[in-house]
């Protein structure tokens, strides 16, 4: 395993006392895509011992999450916006993704001044042009591919193992993955649990 980033403490990552609130865009996406959110959230919610919060659908885009500095401006509402999950147009995504070769893409979002170390916003923008299997039983099913881009969101970076979920060819000697992997590798686990309930509590939001 290895993470996006890190301070002298360790990585950064979310407060794992406090939930973890998420939104998805279904504007683009196709049928059955809430469902695989749901479940790909549960499996990253079992490997850290986070609990996640489904707020809904909305119409916010990744756009507007990234341009708004993942900050809402409405009073009342938390400062830092949920994780959003978007399906964006492929003549779009291409653009927003700046490759040709991704199905999806992840950012997580650190705060500012004492949770500068702490992720408290993200987003997962899915390429609505990919045509990929629903559920979880194939490497490149897309349920899989979100279980990959919540990993980054936690803090997960590539790998190299092809036995691993977060591998990826840029880091990696193997062309291929295991195509036989559909849930999390040990690495991805151990991974997740050191970014998770285990590594103790943070800052809230």
């Amino acid at each position: 395993f290895a993470f996006l980033g890190r301070s002298p403490d360790g990585p950064y990552r979310w407060n794992p006392c406090q939930p973890i609130t998420y939104e998805v865009n279904l504007t683009n996406a196709p049928p059955g895509a809430m469902a695989d959110v749901r479940e790909a959230i549960r499996r990253v919610s079992e490997a850290t011992g986070i609990r996640f919060v489904e707020l809904g659908t909305t119409t916010r885009t990744v756009d507007a999450q990234i341009g708004r500095a993942f900050q809402s401006r409405t009073p009342g509402e938390p400062r830092f916006y949920p994780v959003l999950i978007d399906w964006v147009p492929h003549e779009h995504f291409d653009f927003v993704a700046d490759t040709h070769r991704a199905a999806a893409f992840a950012i997580p979002y650190r705060g500012f001044g004492e949770l500068a170390r702490t992720y408290v916003s993200g987003v997962i923008a899915m390429d609505a042009g990919e045509d990929l299997p629903p559920g979880f039983g194939e490497r490149y099913s897309r349920g899989v591919v979100l279980m990959h881009e919540l990993g980054h969101v936690m803090g997960l970076d590539h790998v190299g193992s092809p036995h691993e979920l977060m591998w990826a060819p840029d880091v990696s000697s193997s062309p291929l993955p295991d195509l036989r992997q559909t849930d999390w590798g040990p690495g991805d686990l151990e991974g997740l649990r050191r970014l998770g309930r285990e590594a103790g509590c943070l800052r809230a939001r």
